[in-house]
């Protein structure tokens, strides 16, 4: 009798009743109940059959339970990772899209990255099977492939194995593992063209909690996932849900977020709020790193670069004091009274998708097309006659300096496309007054213009 070589061809319903019918006989001929002649021959060979058999199904049972945790340790990995590719990486995240184009990761390129991640892992699993005196064969690249059709991952190497090279109870060490949806049907370029076409408009204000920017990413996220929620509901398919922000992140990868972004700020000797307890991370300054300085966070075997050093000499959760070399736990109020809270202005959105218990994780730039808040000026008459123009600061993040524009007073300015008269730098933080004065007879009109170029209203 030859064991069936081809899993998926067998007929196993079939087969148990055989073998359930040999296995009953030799039992009941053990304990003596069966007499007389016997209505099928129990031979060596039919127990020989049932022991291969059963020593076969729990090699197949190992080898399906090690492509599964491997399927999904392997999963968590490249999610995490966004499969390590992008066009650039932002606190410790993979960028899918840039300032300056998307770089979705290519179905062959994810393909590559999970088949050789996965094959390590599973040969290091397939090495440790330790029953029968049987090693499984270690598989190559060539023995996986994917049927993107299906979205599973077969392993199908050529050739058999048997126990003690037995003749005729060769069988094939193949598997069959379904794959996520979100692995290969993500949409990710879609959803990042539909935020970039729709938010690019907008900033956030965080000196007036204003989320004009966060709002246009949430209600497009939402509607998305309105739509995949009743075409799944139809189709009866997994339904992939988009989310925005901390909700993708945990609590250190948050924080790293918030502590870069105020590092990132154009403003100096200013205070960052941020959420949390961060007393519990191990903080690293001026690590040498191949010839180089970092700076790091570590909490539970993750560690992230930190854009500034982190001043750590307390243990509460304070504001954060900035200046232009580093980072302060805030918690004397005379020694720096009264900060102004440093302008952000990040347009990195953190995305994730998750499909069941799997979450993929990527960032994307937005395009930056907001015009920046206009500033309101105050005007002095000075004793000679000229006049002094006071203004406080835009509150938009990314102002990089004020164009002036001066005209008779009883003319017109000059197109705003024109080159301005005058330039006056931003100012080192919010709350700082500036001023340019123009003579006697003239007026002046203040314009901000941010680091993207794009000019905002004027006073």
């Amino acid at each position: 009798m030859t064991i069936i070589k081809n899993k998926k061809a067998q007929s196993p319903g079939v087969l148990m009743v055989v073998i359930t019918v040999l296995v009953l006989i030799a039992g009941l001929i053990a304990m003596g109940h069966l007499k007389g002649r016997l209505p099928v021959e129990v031979s060596e060979k039919n127990i020989d059959f049932i022991t291969q058999y059963s020593m076969r199904e729990n090699v197949l049972l190992y080898l399906d339970e090690s492509a599964r945790t491997t399927t999904n340790n392997v999963i968590g990995l490249l999610y995490k990772d966004s499969f390590g590719i992008g066009c650039g990486e932002q606190d410790g995240l993979m960028l899918w899209k840039n300032e300056s184009k998307i770089c979705v990761p290519l179905k062959r390129e994810v393909e590559e990255s999970f088949l050789l991640e996965f094959l390590l892992i599973f040969n290091s699993k397939l090495n440790k099977f330790n029953l029968y005196d049987f090693s499984i064969n270690e598989y190559s690249l060539g023995d996986l492939y994917i049927n993107h059709d299906e979205n599973k991952l077969i392993g199908s190497p050529l050739g058999y194995q048997s126990f003690d090279d037995k003749e005729g109870y060769e069988f094939s060490i193949s598997f069959s593992q379904k794959l996520p949806q979100s692995m290969f049907n993500h949409r990710a370029a879609e959803v990042i063209n539909k935020i970039n076409s729709e938010c690019f408009q907008y900033e956030d204000i965080n000196l007036k909690n204003e989320h004009l920017f966060d709002e246009c990413v949430n209600n497009i996220l939402t509607e998305i996932n309105k739509g995949a929620q009743e075409s799944n509901n139809a189709n009866r398919d997994t339904h992939l849900i988009w989310q925005y922000g901390e909700q993708c992140g945990d609590e250190l990868f948050n924080f790293v977020q918030e502590y870069n972004n105020c590092a990132h700020s154009y403003d100096n000797f200013c205070e960052c709020q941020l959420g949390g307890n961060y007393s519990e991370y191990k903080i690293e300054n001026n690590k040498q790193i191949d010839g180089g300085v970092i700076h790091q966070v570590t909490f539970n075997n993750q560690t992230y670069d930190l854009e500034l050093p982190f001043d750590t000499d307390t243990e509460q959760t304070l504001p954060l004091y900035k200046s232009d070399e580093m980072l302060h736990l805030e918690n004397n109020d005379n020694l720096h009274p009264n900060l102004p809270l440093c302008r952000l202005n990040d347009r990195t959105v953190n995305l994730c998708l998750i499909d069941g218990k799997h979450k993929l994780h990527f960032q994307a730039y937005v395009d930056d097309k907001s015009k920046p808040k206009s500033i309101t000026s105050t005007e002095t008459k000075l004793e000679d006659g000229r006049t002094n123009y006071t203004w406080q600061p835009s509150i938009s993040g990314d102002v990089k300096e004020y164009l002036i524009f001066i005209a008779k007073e009883n003319l017109p300015f000059a197109s705003l496309e024109s080159s301005p008269s005058a330039i006056v730098g931003r100012e080192i933080r919010y709350g700082e007054n500036l001023s340019y004065v123009v003579n006697a007879g003239f007026k002046a009109k203040i314009v901000p213009i941010d680091y993207s170029g794009n000019v905002g209203g004027s006073n």
